[in-house]
């Protein structure tokens, strides 16, 4: 008799975890998934309200001098907030030759603003004239960018962007097509 005692209090003790549960699994779903919702939410606002800087390469077609082209990088800041911008790398790559370009220099660029120019370097009409002569595959003259770039209340820099250039001629004018661009 205590045998089925036994099995009938365990089994009535099963009947009323399983009604409790029953009854309390919708409002335990909905709450979790409320919380999953508002955690997604945060974290989702709180990595898009960061700066997003975007680099441009631009050539400059010169008049003047023993230069044909001026090579400039422009920076935009297309995220929600403002934010300190800094080039760490900027190199001009004429086929196996490097040239450092030293822009060592912290600008401040609101967002949906366009920050300093910076300038790369020179191409003169012999380099541009070899240009033309370089198939469309070849390298021949790139641009390497490595900027860092922080929110304003930072004081380290937490976000690096790594881009590269190559320099094709175009209908008589220099155009740059990005080959690379890496953004943490």
């Amino acid at each position: 008799m205590t045998k089925h005692l036994n099995k009938v209090s365990s089994i009535a003790f099963l009947s009323g975890i399983l009604f409790v549960l029953a009854f309390y699994i919708p409002e335990t779903v909905l709450a979790l998934v409320a919380l999953a919702t508002i955690t997604f939410a945060y974290y989702e606002f709180e990595i898009k309200r960061r700066p997003y800087i975007s680099v441009s390469l631009y050539p400059r077609e010169l008049d003047e001098g023993p230069y044909k082209y001026q090579l400039f990088i422009k920076m935009r800041n297309v995220g929600s907030t403002p934010g300190y911008v800094e080039v760490t790398k900027a190199g001009l790559n004429i086929g196996s030759e490097k040239f450092p370009c030293p822009v060592k220099t912290s600008v401040l660029v609101e967002p949906g603003a366009e920050g300093k120019e910076f300038d790369i370097g020179y191409l003169t009409e012999e380099l541009f004239s070899k240009l033309s002569d370089i198939s469309e595959k070849s390298e021949y003259i790139t641009v390497d960018l490595e900027i860092r770039f922080r929110d304003i209340q930072s004081k380290n820099y937490q976000y690096k962007s790594v881009y590269k250039y190559n320099m094709k001629k175009k209908h008589g004018k220099l155009l740059p097509v990005i080959l690379k661009e890496e953004t943490n």
